[in-house]
């Protein structure tokens, strides 16, 4: 079970990175480098999600009619969603704070985990359905987060600068190798006939490696964000609550 999960949750956390093309980083700079992008961005968001999910879908369709890779089928599903929470959560550093921040980081990990205790009592093994409904809670929370938070930014959209996409060219290929490694030494090792378990054993040694790579992506927009207002005060019992709910 741990190794067939662990598979199914590499590739969607892949395809996510993936679709979010370094959008989240980006989001975070502009949003601190000009508070009027703020709308546009949120509308930004809004649109690039519903093609991520457009695509999502047509890859789905396309992988399910001819049975091949159905396995990617939930990983496509999840990830458009994670998408839309991926970006309004970099938003939420300055829409909403730190508290808001914190709010929607937690949501993925509490969810999932929510959702998984209650396979294990119903013995219940979809691990993709359990992934695709924990990131639409995920995209759901980070929609009511923003909506609350993003009232006081309503207003006159400003054009989004011309180095959007160049801009986050500089992080991609480091975020799209960190994303990809996990899913595809997973997929090689099914691929040469390994066992579940050795699925499962060595997604736990790579989640032990990649701990304090998390870490430091979820302290970092922190910092940014703190440094951004001039106000390097951090709430150190929010920021580990934040790091521990999330690890």
């Amino acid at each position: 079970a741990q190794g067939s999960f662990s598979l199914i949750k590499s590739w969607t956390d892949a395809i996510a990175t993936l679709l979010m093309l370094g959008l989240p980083q980006v989001f975070l700079h502009l949003s601190f480098e000009n508070r009027n992008l703020v709308p546009g961005l949120i509308r930004f968001a809004w649109k690039f999600s519903f093609l991520c999910t457009l695509f999502t879908i047509i890859i789905s369709t396309i992988l399910a009619n001819s049975g091949n890779l159905v396995f990617l089928i939930y990983p496509l599903l999840a990830s458009s969603a994670y998408v839309l929470h991926g970006q309004f959560r970099a938003l939420l550093l300055r829409t909403g704070g730190i508290l808001y921040y914190a709010i929607a980081t937690s949501i993925p990990a509490l969810s999932l985990l929510t959702i998984l205790i209650l396979m294990v009592i119903y013995k219940n093994q979809n691990w993709g359905l359990a992934l695709t409904v924990s990131a639409l809670i995920s995209a759901l929370g980070a929609i009511v987060l923003i909506k609350h938070s993003g009232e006081k930014w309503k207003g006159e959209t400003y054009a989004l600068p011309s180095n959007l996409w160049k801009t986050n060219s500089h992080g991609l290929v480091q975020n799209f190798a960190a994303a990809f490694q996990t899913a595809l030494l997973l997929f090689l090792l099914k691929a040469a006939g390994a066992p579940a378990t050795s699925l499962g054993e060595l997604a736990l040694a790579m989640v032990f490696l990649q701990v304090f790579g998390a870490v430091a992506g979820i302290v970092a927009p922190i910092i940014y964000q703190r440094a951004a207002i001039n106000d390097l005060r951090i709430n150190s019992i929010m920021l580990a609550s934040v790091v521990f709910l999330t690890i």
